[in-house]
């Protein structure tokens, strides 16, 4: 998934609020930048829930490899 100005998406938490702990889809960039990329993760879809695990795993398995 693209953001609005083009570069991959990444999975966020929000962390304030009334939806604190729910997980969208976001630029990278963010907070420095003027993209407003926004979509909320909805976890009554199963398979978009499965799909957002996933690439937090990969994430998590490319910083172990970076970091090594």
């Amino acid at each position: 998934m693209k953001c609005n100005c083009g570069n991959d998406a990444v999975i966020r938490t929000i962390r304030n609020g009334p939806n604190a702990g729910s997980k969208f889809y976001g630029c990278p960039l963010l907070p420095d930048t003027k993209c407003e990329m926004f979509k909320l993760i909805d976890g009554s879809n199963f398979a978009e829930e499965l799909q957002s695990q996933l690439l937090e795993m990969e994430v998590v398995e490319k910083f172990k490899d970076d970091k090594i």
